[in-house]
């Protein structure tokens, strides 16, 4: 987490000087609500399990002369309606309690260009930072709890592409890829057992929305998002593991450019 708010620290800091070296041509602020189907990991479970999000999205960019992007966004989102990823059997015991939870957050610079009248492509780089987060608690005759937290900060690229269809409505869509698959995994228990172990993590994310120009300034959204991530990991056990944390579904949100 330390390393995360010094990364956004130094950004928000570089955004500031370079507001006042280059001309600024536009501000962008937006958020949603994201929601669907996921896959996740449970220490508790042998078996991949399936849950459901709810996340929220925000985001802000700004724009200058004569094409640079800098970008921020952030999503949050809590997991539940954990169940075996093969028969659905729903992750439910007496005395048991199973959370999760899910982060990234992402900055970039980039460059916009028009290819061909109202239809722009947007190349960027930068760095992002994924987290999940898993925990059993068991509050039996014998209560314990145990927890997985999955993380990896790693340079991203992207490419965005929109196309003004009227002059009220365009369409967008953009992916960004983590370069390189370096991450950890780290188990706790409340026995004072603890493990932190290298594993690959691939992340791969894309989306695609349309907006509507509902007056001066504002604009809906709506669009579908998906998060493709695969994990491969050694366990405390010496046997090779594999596990998705995908997340996907349709989002809802407004977006305030200036």
């Amino acid at each position: 987490m330390k390393k995360i708010l010094v990364f956004v620290a130094l950004f928000c800091a570089f955004f500031s000087l370079s507001a006042f070296a280059l001309e600024l041509q536009g501000l962008t602020v937006d958020g949603n609500y994201w929601f669907g189907p996921g896959k996740g990991f449970v220490l508790d479970w042998e078996d991949p399990v399936k849950d459901k999000h709810n996340s929220m999205n925000f985001a802000a960019s700004a724009s200058f002369a004569p094409g640079f992007i800098m970008s921020l966004d952030y999503t949050y989102g809590t997991r539940s309606q954990m169940a075996d990823l093969d028969d659905g059997e729903l992750l439910e015991a007496p005395d048991y309690i199973d959370s999760a939870s899910h982060q990234l957050i992402a900055a970039n610079v980039g460059y916009s260009a028009m290819l061909v009248p109202k239809l722009y492509a947007t190349a960027s780089i930068g760095f992002g930072s994924y987290e999940y987060k898993s925990k059993t608690d068991y509050s039996g005759s014998d209560p314990y709890w145990n927890s997985v937290r999955v993380k990896a900060l790693r340079p991203q690229i992207g490419l965005a592409a929109q196309y003004q269809v009227t002059p009220d409505f365009s369409l967008r869509g953009n992916v960004a890829t983590f370069l390189g698959n370096d991450g950890e995994i780290s188990i706790d228990a409340s026995n004072g057992w603890s493990s932190s172990i290298e594993l690959d993590l691939k992340l791969l994310r894309w989306q695609i929305e349309g907006k509507y120009l509902l007056k001066a300034g504002w604009e809906a959204v709506a669009g579908y998002r998906v998060w493709d991530i695969h994990t491969i990991w050694v366990n405390p056990e010496d046997e090779r593991d594999e596990f998705d944390l995908d997340s996907r579904g349709f989002y809802l949100g407004a977006r305030y450019s200036y």
